[in-house]
């Protein structure tokens, strides 16, 4: 699934996690998975233009300590 690296765009989780993109990087050569970092779950794959770097910004109940 291809996502929009632009800075400030979320992407929500199964488990209820919000991640948002906070900075671009530019060009990747090997795909890279972005792995939810509550859950594990693979949400996409960077590739090409489409590289940044991503951070939690709610974490649901269940995952807090």
């Amino acid at each position: 699934m291809p996502i929009c690296a632009k800075p400030g765009v979320k992407i929500v989780c199964d488990c209820g996690g919000v991640h948002e993109v906070i900075e671009t990087k530019g060009h990747v050569k090997n795909p890279s998975p972005f792995v939810c970092v509550l859950c594990e779950k693979e949400l996409f794959i960077w590739e090409g233009a489409n590289v940044g770097q991503v951070r939690l910004i709610v974490r649901p109940d269940l995952y807090r300590e």
